[in-house]
């Protein structure tokens, strides 16, 4: 037996036996999959050139969309695809998902940029200081097939996990002398979780989660958390 090194389509287990004839044939039956063009556009209907595009591959950064078309491939009716686009000057994004469909066609429609604002306390009430807060997009483990597996440190435990391009997508601001914080330029009507650290500067270096916080960001909106209690727990 062999496993996949690269990326596959599929993947079907296969014992050969020179007793069992018919164990010899095996029959494959492929379902057509579909293309997808995409159309870039503000709120008024005006195409948007220059966003930014992550998805179209499970692995690698943003491509940038110069005239605002763009084409998903490999789509099907069963199987769903993240796709994020964003325009960074602009301020501006959006969320797809993306299944096959009659038109062959979708239009993704950019709205404003959300965010989220809190304070962090210690369980005697006083400021966590100079602790970087980490806002990562969350996603359901089997819902989208586009999704990669990516290295996450949560305080020492080392693991690959559903992340939606995490290097390009995480947000990371840093409390202030009061332990508040705020986050800006993330992606309307996703849900994101918050972790906090110190001297975060890549997935490598250790994150605590912090309970209970996953959240929907709204368009042209701060969502104000409160003040959230932190309990640091020694790194495993």
């Amino acid at each position: 037996r062999s496993y996949p090194v690269d990326p596959t389509h599929a993947i079907v287990s296969i014992n050969v036996k020179e007793s069992h004839p018919t164990t010899h044939r095996r029959d494959f039956q492929l379902t057509p999959a579909m293309e997808i063009l995409g159309y870039i556009r503000d709120s008024r209907g005006k195409i948007v050139e220059g966003a930014k595009i992550l998805g179209l591959t499970k692995h690698g950064g943003p491509k940038v969309v110069p005239k605002g078309v763009f084409a998903v491939q490999g789509v099907s009716k069963e199987n769903a695809h993240l796709i994020l686009i964003y325009h960074e000057q602009k301020k501006l994004a959006v969320a797809l998902e993306v299944r096959a469909n009659k038109k062959r066609r979708l239009e993704a429609r950019l709205q404003s940029m959300g965010g989220i604002e809190g304070k962090l306390v210690d369980k005697a009430g006083k400021p966590i200081v100079g602790h970087d807060v980490i806002a990562t997009i969350s996603v359901p483990r089997d819902r989208f097939v586009n999704i990669p597996l990516e290295f996450v440190n949560n305080m020492g435990f080392y693991g690959l996990f559903p992340s939606a391009w995490k290097a390009t997508t995480a947000r990371k601001t840093t409390t202030d002398a009061q332990g508040r914080f705020r986050v800006e330029g993330m992606i309307p009507d996703l849900k994101y979780t918050l972790a906090v650290g110190k001297n975060w500067k890549s997935e490598r270096d250790p994150i605590q989660p912090l309970a209970k916080t996953e959240f929907k960001i709204l368009s042209g909106k701060v969502v104000n958390l409160g003040t959230k209690t932190f309990v640091k727990r020694p790194l495993r």
